[in-house]
């Protein structure tokens, strides 16, 4: 009879020393939980200023339209330039 109550008694032992462990690694793991929701709250705010300074890239194709342009036109102007500088 004492042989059950001592199984018994250590047996209880045992699970609160186990349900002991796990609150202890649990409380550890929402430590480190929040600690890298933390870390990703400040890279999601570095990732959406950048995306902000690259806002501009969606106008660099017009930018490059009119550069080829003004490009394509610079000898029309240059020949202009050489002929009126020619008759001075």
């Amino acid at each position: 009879m004492s042989s059950s109550r001592t199984l018994t008694t250590l047996s209880v032992i045992e699970i609160v020393a186990l349900v002991a462990v796990l609150s202890f690694f649990l409380v550890v793991l929402t430590k480190l939980l929040s600690r890298v929701a933390g870390n990703l709250h400040s890279v999601a705010c570095g990732v959406q200023s950048i995306e902000g300074h690259l806002t501009i890239l969606a106008a660099v194709p017009m930018v490059n339209k009119t550069l080829d342009e003004i490009g394509a036109a610079l000898p029309v102007v240059a020949q202009a330039a050489a002929a009126k500088a020619a008759r001075r």
